[in-house]
């Protein structure tokens, strides 16, 4: 918070490199896809117009590009509610402004097959970061 600003207020892009994805605004669009599954991630770098890859620390890496002319950045971080709440904190101070979560569920219910896709309204807050 600056300038005596509200927490709630928008903030304006932070200039430098995020310590873990070492991500900076630049290499940040306003809508980001986080994934844990590496052939999501994979996939993203060959569909992405100009693909431009960022390697992180512990695990993290970013691939930053357009898709359709309409930029996108996906962010590949290992499996860990924690990594991920700082994958969003960072880029969020990068600038991102629109977070989909990619990932996997096991047995969520006995009607759904393998491959099914399923997008969740609500989570269940249960591991301290949700």
């Amino acid at each position: 918070m600056t300038g005596g600003g509200r927490l709630d207020e928008a903030q304006p892009p932070m200039p430098y490199v995020q310590p873990y994805t070492r991500l900076s605004s630049r290499e940040v669009s306003s809508h980001v896809v986080i994934t844990s599954i590496e052939e999501a991630f994979t996939e993203a770098r060959e569909i992405l117009h100009g693909a431009i890859l960022v390697e992180g620390r512990a695990g993290f890496r970013s691939v930053h590009g357009s898709y359709r002319g309409i930029p996108i950045t996906v962010v590949y971080k290992p499996l860990s509610p924690s990594l991920t709440a700082i994958a969003v904190e960072e880029l969020a101070r990068a600038g991102a402004k629109v977070f989909i979560g990619l990932g996997a569920g096991l047995g969520l219910a006995p009607f759904l097959g393998i491959g099914d896709i399923v997008v969740g309204a609500s989570a269940i807050k249960d591991d301290g970061v949700s």
